[in-house]
């Protein structure tokens, strides 16, 4: 009869499952749920910066159509000042004097405002020149060519009104004929002797050179 003591010990079964999870599944399941919760967290930043609320860097905005969105109102505009000077609406003068014949003078007395600023070239008879002209400027007998003196006298056809300054006309008195460099301003009104009104081209003297005197 054998001993029960002699018996070898019955091996015992594995305990059952807790229910608890291992050390290595529980590190798989933290990693992914901070994955999703880092991919929820990036996906609200990048939607917020397309629309500038945050101060992330942020991605071009979408393209908007043209149609929908003017052209000044998608892009700033610079306004540069310009630099070029408005044209004039006058002829430019001329560097040098235009020389003209006699019927090319006749057309620009005839419509003097129509020839504003043309340089010229005339020929001509001190008419007037004392205190009721002024020491700036005088009037005279004036042709687009020069006109020959015959026994003493030299006649010109056309009543002028010429400007210049104090010290160029200086040397000019009543009878003396001349050469002038002039520019035309216009038609001039002024009042006469006897209280009537006259008009007349006037001039702007440029130069001016005296070629003799006579009645």
């Amino acid at each position: 009869m054998t001993d029960q003591f002699d018996k070898p010990p019955a091996e015992k079964p594995p305990p059952p499952p807790t229910g608890r999870p291992s050390r290595k599944s529980a590190i798989i399941v933290t990693s992914v749920i901070a994955i999703l919760l880092a991919a929820a967290i990036t996906i609200p930043l990048i939607v917020n910066t397309g629309g500038r609320k945050t101060p992330i860097a942020a991605l071009p905005a979408p393209l908007t159509s043209s149609s929908s969105q003017s052209p000044s109102s998608r892009f700033s505009y610079t306004t540069i000042p310009s630099t070029t000077t408005p044209q004039s609406t006058t002829k430019p003068v001329a560097t040098k004097p235009r020389r003209i014949t006699a019927r090319e003078w006749q057309l620009i007395a005839k419509n003097p405002d129509s020839h504003i600023s043309e340089r010229i070239s005339i020929y001509g008879k001190v008419a007037q020149f004392d205190s009721a002209t002024g020491t700036n400027g005088f009037r005279a007998n004036v042709d687009g060519v020069v006109h020959p003196s015959e026994y003493g006298y030299v006649s010109y056809d056309t009543n002028t009104f010429l400007l210049g300054s104090e010290s160029d006309l200086a040397n000019l008195v009543e009878d003396d004929t001349f050469k002038a460099d002039v520019t035309v301003l216009g038609s001039y009104s002024y009042g006469t002797q006897i209280g009537g009104n006259t008009t007349a081209p006037s001039l702007q003297v440029n130069s001016v050179t005296v070629t003799g005197h006579s009645k």
